[in-house]
């Protein structure tokens, strides 16, 4: 599958006019679908983001209803952890009519930077005498990238 326009044979067309984003782990992302009933009933439109975990997503209007052969544009607010793996991920969104159950199908491509982060802590935190003290040093990796 593509960004190219899917329909399903029971009534549903769905273009992706945002074929890829750059996703910074805890940022928001637009994207932006038009949708097209072409089924002869009146479809209430849902999207599901598939393949990539989502920590949000949120769409605007909230609600789409769509009269047959009506055609609106749906944009799509998508928040992903900041524990999302840099890299280039595919995410299926997935845009249903609940009347007929019809399905169309986009591909996104999700591109998502490195983001390093790291957390360092001495254990124990305060040691009491005089002279010398031995300390563990704990690292640990709150990025989504290898250091």
């Amino acid at each position: 599958m593509s960004s190219d326009p899917t329909t399903d044979e029971r009534g549903l067309r769905a273009d992706l006019l945002t074929p890829s984003v750059v996703a910074v782990p805890g940022a928001n992302v637009e994207v932006e679908l038009q949708i097209l009933n072409t089924s002869a009933v009146i479809e209430q439109i849902q999207v599901n983001v598939l393949g990539v975990e989502v920590e949000s997503a949120a769409s605007e209007p909230a609600t789409l209803t769509l009269f047959p052969d009506e055609s609106a544009r749906l944009l799509l607010r998508l928040r992903f952890p900041t524990q999302l793996a840099s890299g280039t991920h595919t995410a299926l969104l997935q845009v249903t009519g609940q009347s007929m159950r019809s399905i169309a199908e986009c591909e996104l491509i999700v591109d998502v930077p490195p983001v390093p982060d790291v957390a360092v802590a001495l254990e124990p935190p305060l040691v009491r005498g005089a002279g010398r003290a031995e300390y563990t040093v704990a690292a640990e990796n709150r990025g989504n990238t290898v250091l």
